[in-house]
């Protein structure tokens, strides 16, 4: 065969691979992005304000030797940048952690996951196990309640709250403590609200503590020093939307969303901060984002009629 009737052949098969791999993978995501709608609460209110104290540990099951091998080296990173204090979920878990690696299919769907109830994690690229080990670090599953307990996440039956901000806070951490270059790799819009949540602590590692001992309702009193608790569960709502749109080919209604909610969080830190320096640099990351930088100009305008979480949008219009 003449080499470059082989060369053409390999490359439209290849091309072909591919073609089906996207078409696979947007069709999957659609599947996907529906799924997670259904399991988005629509309560507008918290399934637990209280936090399970005692922690049940299944007998007769330890984890293996094998997958304490491939995670050890994040588990020595985690340990350096975590307090002890909030190490108690992480040192639970990993009694009967259960790891298991996935194919090149599933790869193109997701790159991990953290299952609660089973406390397993299911790898399908490499990158993603220090995402997954900070779930398992921070959860808890409650059997008497059947609440699923996960950072900010809260989840039972088919409801659940703190998707969202869990995963954007998560991928914040998970790029700190493990990746070289301090990147971020997914969940990108998440996890820029969950950078600019920070803002509201003085120090970042307050919100660690409520994180990795799932303590949503804690990081919900927190933020009621900037505003009611019935806007802050709608922004926490508004952030699982976005979540539910991530890898969906549709990439509008989570651009449009993730604005609105950047914008509401910079008024509500302009109402209470008195430090220039850092409503600055609150305003500098917001401002990455060039229609929340139109937003913030001093231009007469709104992103829509209605004031999103009954705020005042206008306000930061006055700087």
């Amino acid at each position: 065969m003449d080499a470059s009737i082989l060369l053409a052949y390999f490359i439209a098969s290849f091309v072909r691979v591919i073609v089906i791999s996207v078409i696979y993978t947007n069709v999957l995501n659609l599947f996907i992005h529906g799924f997670k709608l259904t399991k988005k609460s629509k309560t507008g209110r918290i399934i637990s304000g209280k936090i399970p104290t005692e922690h049940y540990v299944p007998p007769k099951e330890t984890i293996t030797k094998e997958a304490y091998r491939t995670l050890e080296p994040y588990i020595r990173k985690l340990k350096s940048y975590v307090k002890e204090e909030n190490l108690t979920n992480l040192y639970r878990n990993l009694k009967t952690l259960k790891l298991k690696n996935e194919s090149f299919v599933e790869a193109l769907s997701y790159n991990g996951l953290y299952f609660t109830q089973q406390n397993e994690i299911k790898i399908a690229k490499q990158s993603a196990i220090g995402h997954e080990l900070l779930h398992a670090a921070s959860s808890y599953y409650d059997r008497n309640t059947k609440i699923s307990y996960t950072g900010f996440r809260q989840t039972k039956n088919n409801q659940s709250i703190g998707t969202g901000i869990n995963e954007g806070y998560t991928e914040l951490l998970a790029a700190r403590i493990f990746n070289k270059n301090k990147q971020i790799t997914a969940y990108h819009k998440e996890a820029k609200l969950a950078r600019l949540l920070e803002f509201f602590f003085d120090d970042p590692k307050e919100m660690e503590k409520y994180y990795f001992n799932h303590d949503l309702p804690g990081l919900i009193h927190h933020l009621e020093r900037y505003a009611n608790r019935q806007e802050i569960i709608n922004f926490i709502e508004e952030a699982d939307t976005i979540n539910s749109y991530t890898g969906s080919i549709y990439n509008i209604i989570p651009a449009y969303k993730s604005v609105k909610a950047q914008v509401t969080l910079y008024n509500w830190y302009a109402k209470r901060c008195t430090d220039k320096q850092k409503l600055q640099q609150f305003r500098n990351i917001v401002c990455q984002d060039k229609m929340a930088e139109l937003l913030l100009s001093n231009k007469p305008m709104t992103i829509n009629r209605r004031q999103p979480y009954q705020t005042n949008t206008r306000m930061a219009m006055a700087r």
